[in-house]
């Protein structure tokens, strides 16, 4: 846990950035993703400096290389909120890339995403919102929205008391006004 978040600490500068690739820390991360799911796990440090580290495209290439995408969509389902939060917002930087939307549409993530719309967090539910909006600029991925059970809480969300939480679900409902057929029926 405390080499993660050391690492993740680091990441926020470009040098530090550099030197944590050129290391091979990216790979270390992504193998320890597995053991940030539980209470009792390592904590959120790795999946953080996955996040940190996302800003850049050579990153992210790594990221993904290095087999990143389904421990990520499987720590979308952990019983901890910020886990799932971190998760949907290291997925959602490496959305950045049409190719990764791709893969992380076909690594399963939109029905975690959707369940965490259920959750009565709204950090989770804006970043699951926000993942989900770069997710569905892939058509495969908008495809299974439309036959996901889980999909109607969109509309449910829209007339949520929580604006950003509101505004968040009706842009997405807005941007893909096929979606919003879907949801109807």
């Amino acid at each position: 846990e405390n080499a993660g978040g050391a690492l993740g600490n680091l990441a926020v500068t470009e040098g530090h950035q550099r030197l944590i690739r050129d290391a091979g820390g990216i790979v270390a991360l992504v193998n320890l993703l597995p053991q940030c799911s539980s209470v009792d796990g390592i904590g959120l440090g790795p999946v953080v400096a996955l996040c940190n580290l996302c800003g850049d495209e050579r990153n992210r290439e790594l990221i993904v290389a290095a087999g990143a995408i389904p421990p990520l969509v499987a720590l979308l389902s952990s019983p901890q909120h910020s886990v799932q939060s971190c998760a949907a917002a290291v997925l959602q930087n490496l959305a950045a890339s049409e190719k990764n939307r791709a893969l992380i549409g076909q690594a399963g993530a939109v029905a975690p995403l959707l369940r965490m719309l259920e959750t009565n967090s709204q950090q989770v539910q804006l970043q699951a919102l926000g993942t989900l909006k770069y997710l569905t600029l892939d058509h495969e991925v908008r495809k299974s929205l439309h036959t996901d059970p889980g999909f109607p809480v969109l509309e449910r969300l829209r007339a949520s008391s929580h604006t950003a939480v509101s505004r968040a679900a009706q842009a997405l409902l807005d941007a893909y006004p096929t979606l919003k057929k879907a949801s109807k029926s």
